[in-house]
């Protein structure tokens, strides 16, 4: 049941971070979030194959945010 609640915690989580990285580098952090939790999940069931999915996205939304947050203004942040 927990790890249910965890699945539907980070696609909503993904939705999220989607929908605020359009206007705020920390977008990209509430997708790091949510590709924690799936890389947790798909360890827990030896999802290998979404694990590395996983720990690929954390590098593109780490690399997106620092892109990102370098072009923000400092009165944005």
């Amino acid at each position: 049941m927990t790890l249910t609640i965890i699945s539907w915690v980070a696609v909503l989580l993904g939705f999220t971070g989607t929908w605020v990285a359009a206007k705020h580098s920390y977008g990209w952090m509430i997708g790091n979030t949510c590709c924690t939790l799936w890389l947790a999940y798909d360890l827990y069931y030896a999802i290998w194959a979404g694990a590395f999915a996983a720990l690929v996205s954390i590098i593109i939304n780490t690399r997106n945010w620092a892109v990102t947050r370098a072009k923000e203004t400092p009165a944005k942040r």
